[in-house]
């Protein structure tokens, strides 16, 4: 047999998993494994560094006045921003009463506002800095001490200049009328520092001038407390709420103002704060170099640079900690060198040597090659005026650029690319920085690289390039509105960009900000307040985290799917905003894909079923119905009103205060304007329930078969076809699934979704504006574990019944009754099982089972997953969990008896047990299961004993049936096996067959030199000792005439029986593949061939996933020669997805059991044979072996079996 060469990457169950060292813990990955694939982008900050940025007063404009330019609201001490002060004019103390602009938040937007809450700067260690101490608050908070020269005592009159300095006092009659009253000496004002002036006025313009609309305000102990003046819950949560009105006291208003005087007072202060907390909570997954624009020059990383101060670095939380101290201690002073600064850090990107940025560990000379995916990105923050220009680029937005050709051609994007003068880029400037940021985005910088960075359709460049992003700290442009930088590129707005003049301190400046933005396909926002300034920044850093994973979104599309045989459901992703889609689309008898049919809709919160359970029952997700625990964990330190909003965004609902106390994140879609509130969909398979009949009436008395058909004919037969799948919103959701025009529900409509318990706690980041957007709000699974229905006798009488788990959303499963999902309701909440009643329980990311037991007891059969707890150790279960006891125990607070039990191992931590396959006798009793688990261990467990209990157990003890292991090294198995039936040996035994390799920890996407296998495994009723666990074994190989297209097989039992294994002398056979190649999937076992994929991920780093193979082999004795699912004579077609769009392999392909009919097979993951069973969802792990004793050998097929399901095969084709 062969296999054919797919380019592939398998999205399947991308769980990443990192061993701890200090203990049994495994850390799963909280996004999907893929996307952490690419290059890390290079980010180069550059901060002014101008004397302007000392100044206490925003806008520029307000402290204009001839020669008499206001600068500081108070005097100021020299050198305390680390170089002389920028000059000696403070506005005049006595001068308040009449004008004093700079002491009113109306006008100085520096200055300080009662209604924002100030909190100190974020260390460089990631901790807050201390509260300011009114008595002796720091000028700076870098520069500490206690004499006068390095803080204000707030608290007391201020009567005299600082030693050896003398302020001109300077008094404004009206804006720009400013004149010098005096070089007064030491103790000629006085004047109480913390006094502020609340405006009080009507909207109407120049009436912030007046002097009657402010009323002043001095903080002082003999006002106890202070109220209104725009204080409210929301904004000055640091006071406190009486009869609803927000009253602070002296202390906390007075530590309010110590606060703005030490870390906001003036434009640098307030813009380190901004910075320092939005680069605190990014990740590590960009490389960050830091700046200043009046650096001079200095080696960086051997190369003589301006400008940069640090090259850039993996952000990591060294590097962190390095520029939040540069950020913090930078001195301050000289002029607004932008564009020169700006061209700097196009030059620095165009380094090709093994120290600059392209560089895998820049500074290090490290030679590997450079990886051409690698975004660079300029972000340039100033208050605004840049004072000088360059000579070098000219009017570089006006001129044609060099026609740059893709590496790939006949992708979505441009085969090549010339930038040609248009809007809203061109204008007739020269050398300004909108052409800086031009020269360096239309340039190829790395002209010997190949030109793979990833497009998009703001930034369409695929070569390397300098992406511009440019912010300003409380500055005003002369255009107005300040055009939105996506909205004019993609619309190519004409935007009339003024003239400049490079000496002028005016408005057509912050124009050329924009313009520059625009230009470099970035970004521009100009904010004064901290906070706005802070979010705002933080939005950027999102942005290029986003463009980053642009590509990996995409690759989303697909990732999970169902089959049904005529209709396919396809669940995708976007990683951009961590939202989800479900779609319908027909099937074409040929298998290719035919219309759309539906997408999911969900309807207004307040129409909505949403349920969740107590501990006890099941309840309607609604404030009033939750524990008082889960409302706290909903406050999440709030209060009520902002847990209720957190539970009313779940449910659906998008009106967000302007205050947003809560936090809330928008989920309008402006594109459509259309509420996106369904969450990721990553990991979790849709799960179709429909009107099969699953033949169970062939099952036992003691297990409901007499009462099975008048189950099926009334409750079943005619029921509502429905898709149950997890999403990261919290949600199980359960969608309408048919079609028909005709019915009341509308195709695709959500019927009703239910909250497992484990995932409350995790809705208020969920529901967070910064959501997957900085380090306190990473994005995490919530229900995003497998889902597998099945009917079931539970109380007396049929039930359909929903079993689904969190994956590494949580470690336990809930239960569900979904007979009538017309009508389902809080009752229908069975149970939820965690780790709290059961420590073995861990996150399960494979499918369970529900089967009939020995016991006569209908069962949930799991593999316990990972992070089991049980005596402090993650080991390996295989738990029977019993469907009626464990719902008794629930509606009776926990009491009472249970025959659930989990079945151990070998004890040995830092496990985790996989799906089982399970195995039936001829009346339908599971008897035996086999799991594989971390280690590499398969193992078999006795579960025949009519007693179960502790009856049931590992069928060897401590010691598994099989090893997979090469050289000594474990090899392990982390997807169900499969079994068959080998009547080659005598007597017949059961044959298990699995491959091995991991694509689940976080770095299990990079290339590796380990060697993974496919195995066959004949259970003879005895161990398969270590020390001989290959030598048992027949060795197959890849053949040597195998191709880059086609593989080959050698050592492969042919039609005349050449090559024929030995039963009565081996166990059983390997397939050793190539290093880094493994298998992560059940196999599909067709007659006697074994279809199953690799994966093989990618060494280069710009390459989303990898590739594989889709293998064929023979299970046992090619009794069927001219069957090749692969083969060329035939006219089946296997559907692959790429991108989410259809292709195919041609193939015999005929998808059956044993003693089924047919069936059909699609892209991503296809769950279900459509046979006289009907098409059913998750698959079960029952074997197709009629009948099995204790020994293991098979009996008579009496035909009397019930219909078999099958487990999930998956596969992806991406480019």
């Amino acid at each position: 047999m062969g296999s054919l060469k797919i380019g592939a990457i398998f999205v399947l169950y991308c769980i990443g998993v990192i061993y701890s060292a200090n203990t049994h813990a495994i850390a799963l990955s909280q996004k999907p494994l893929f996307l952490t694939s690419g290059a890390e982008p290079n980010l180069m900050f550059i901060l002014d560094d101008s004397g302007s940025m000392q100044f206490e007063i925003t806008p520029e404009k307000y402290r204009m006045g001839s020669s008499a330019n206001t600068v500081f609201a108070f005097p100021a001490a020299n050198g305390y921003y680390g170089n002389n002060a920028f000059n000696t004019r403070a506005v005049a103390p006595g001068d308040r009463s009449v004008y004093g602009k700079l002491f009113r938040s109306k006008i100085n937007a520096s200055y300080y506002d009662p209604s924002k809450r100030y909190t100190p700067w974020v260390a460089a260690d990631g901790s807050t800095m201390p509260n300011a101490s009114p008595t002796c608050a720091l000028h700076n908070p870098m520069n500490s001490g206690t004499d006068e020269t390095k803080c204000r005592n707030l608290t007391s009159n201020g009567t005299r200049n600082f030693a050896g300095r003398t302020s001109i006092w300077v008094s404004c009659t009206g804006l720009g009328n400013c004149s010098t009253i005096a070089a007064n000496t030491n103790n000629s004002w006085t004047y109480y520092p913390a006094t502020y002036y609340w405006y009080s006025g009507s909207s109407a313009a120049g009436q912030e001038w007046v002097d009657a609309n402010y009323t002043e305000v001095k903080i002082q102990g003999a006002t106890s407390t202070y109220t209104g003046h725009g204080r409210t819950s929301e904004n000055r949560t640091d006071c406190n709420v009486n009869a609803g009105i927000t009253v602070c006291t002296y202390a906390q208003e007075i530590q309010n103002f110590a606060n703005w005087y030490t870390y906001y007072r003036s434009r640098v202060l307030t813009a380190r704060a901004g910075i320092g907390r939005a680069f605190s909570s990014q990740q590590d997954d960009i490389r960050v170099g830091f700046g200043t624009i009046n650096r001079g020059s200095n080696t960086i990383d051997g190369v003589s640079t301006a400008i940069i101060k640090t090259g850039v670095r993996k952000f990591d939380s060294a590097r962190k900690t390095s520029f939040i101290n540069e950020l913090y201690t930078v001195p301050i002073d000289g002029g607004t060198p932008l564009p020169y600064a700006l061209e700097t850090v196009g030059k620095y990107f165009e380094r090709a040597d093994n120290n600059g940025p392209w560089s895998k560990s820049p500074g290090s000379g490290d030679a590997t090659a450079h990886v051409a995916c690698r975004a660079s990105y300029a972000l340039l923050m100033s208050d605004g005026y840049w004072t000088s220009t360059v000579d070098s680029v000219g009017n570089a937005d006006n001129a044609n650029g060099d026609v740059i050709t893709n590496h790939t051609p006949g992708t979505a994007f441009n085969t090549t690319y010339q930038y040609k003068p248009s809007a809203p880029f061109a204008d007739n400037q020269s050398n300004s920085l909108a052409d800086v940021a031009m020269a360096y985005w239309k340039k190829d910088l790395r002209p010997t690289l190949a030109n793979k960075v990833k497009p998009n359709q703001v930034d369409p460049a695929f070569w390397q390039h300098m992406t511009t992003f440019t912010i300003g700290l409380g500055v005003e442009g002369n255009i107005s509105p300040v055009p939105n930088v996506a909205e004019s590129i993609l619309k190519g707005i004409n935007i009339p960009w003024p003239n400049l003049v490079a000496s002028a301190e005016d408005g057509t400046k912050v124009d050329d900000m924009v313009h520059a933005a625009i230009n470099g396909r970035g970004d521009f926002f100009s904010a004064s307040e901290p906070d706005i300034f802070a979010k705002r920044l933080s939005g950027l850093l999102q942005d290029i985290s986003a463009r980053k994973n642009n590509n990996a979104a995409a690759a989303a599309a697909n990732s999970t799917s169902l089959n049904t045989g005529s209709v396919i459901y396809n669940a995708l992703f976007d990683s951009t905003n961590w939202t989800g889609e479900l779609k319908a689309t027909s099937l074409k008898p040929d298998g290719t894909f035919g219309n759309l049919l539906w997408s999911a809709s969900i309807p207004n919160a307040s129409n909505r079923n949403i349920y969740t359970f107590n501990g006890v029952v099941g309840k309607e997700f609604r404030w009033g119905n939750l524990t008082a625990d889960q409302k706290t964990a909903l406050n999440a330190g709030g209060d009520n009103t902002i847990g209720e909003a957190r539970l009313n965004w779940v449910r659906g609902v998008n009106e967000i205060a302007p205050t947003n106390p809560a936090d809330l994140r928008s989920r309008l879609d402006e594109t459509s304007n259309s509420l996106k509130l369904l969450g990721d969909i990553v990991n979790s398979d849709p799960a179709y329930a429909g009107t099969n009949n699953m033949r169970y009436d062939r099952l036992p008395a003691e297990l409901g078969g007499n009462d099975y058909l008048e189950y099926y004919n009334t409750k079943k037969k005619n029921r509502r076809e429905m898709i149950y799948v997890g999403a990261n919103d919290g949600m199980m959701h359960a969608f309408n699934a048919r079609t028909s025009i005709s019915d009341a529900v509308p195709a695709g409509r959500e019927m009703f979704s239910y909250v497992p318990t484990q995932v409350i706690p995790h809705l208020p980041n969920l529901a967070s504006a910064s959501y997957g957007k900085d380090n306190a709000h990473l994005h995490r699974y919530l229900v995003d574990g497998p889902i597998y229905i099945s009917d079931a006798y539970i109380g007396g009488k049929w039930r359909n019944i929903l079993v689904g788990s969190l994956g590494a959303g949580g470690r336990g499963i809930y239960v569900l009754d979904v007979t009538d999902p017309d009508n389902f309701g809080a009752s229908n909440v069975l149970f939820e099982l965690t780790q709290a009643q059961y420590p073995e329980l861990g996150n399960i990311t494979r499918l369970p089972v529900i089967a009939p037991a020995k016991d006569n007891r209908w069962k949930i059969f799991v593999g316990n997953g990972y992070n089991s707890s049980k005596d402090g150790l993650a080991r390996a279960y295989l738990g029977v969990i019993d469907i009626e006891d464990e719902w008794k125990r629930a509606s009776n607070n926990g009491i009472g008896a249970t025959r659930t039990v989990f079945i151990a191992t070998d004890g040995v931590s830092e496990s985790a047990l996989s799906q089982p396959a399970l195995l039936p006798d001829p009346n339908g009793y599971i008897t035996y299961a086999y799991a594989g688990d971390m280690r590499g261990n398969l193992w078999k467990f006795d579960l025949s004993s009519s007693s179960g209990g502790s009856s049931w157990k590992s069928a060897y003890g401590t010691t598994p049936l099989f090893v997979a292991s090469r050289n000594g090294v474990r090899q392990p198995i982390t997807a169900s096996p499969t079994l068959g039936f080998n009547s080659e040996i005598s007597p017949a035994r059961v044959m298990v067959y699995f491959g091995t390799g991991q694509y689940v920890a976080a770095n299990d996407n990079q290339p590796s030199s380990d060697v993974q296998s496919f195995y066959a495994i004949a259970d003879k009723g005895a161990v398969i000792p270590v020390a001989k666990n290959r030598s048992s074994l027949h060795q197959k190989a890849i053949a040597s005439n195998s191709t880059a297209a086609q593989r080959y097989i050698s050592n492969e039992i042919t039609a005349s029986k050449t090559n024929a294994v030995s039963w009565g002398t081996v166990d059983g056979w390997y397939l050793d593949f190539p290093a880094n190649e493994r298998v992560i999937t059940k196999p599909l076992l067709l007659f006697d061939r074994l279809i199953f994929p690799t994966v093989i991920p990618s060494e280069d780093a710009c390459e989303s996933g990898g590739s594989g193979w889709f293998m064929e082999l023979i299970a046992v004795g090619n009794t069927n020669p001219d069957y090749k699912v692969l083969g060329v004579n035939g006219n089946i077609k296997l559907n692959v997805a790429i991108f989410g769009q259809p292709t195919s392999i041609e193939g015999t392909y005929q998808l059956g059991s044993v003693g089924g009919n047919g069936g059909s097979t699609s892209s991503g993951s296809s769950s279900s044979a459509s046979n006289d069973c009907g098409a059913v969802g998750g698959g079960s792990g029952v074997v197709a072996v009629v009948g099995i004793q204790s020994d293991g050998t098979q009996v008579s097929n009496t035909g009397s079996r019930p219909c078999e399901l099958f487990n999930r095969q998956s596969w992806q084709e991406l480019e």
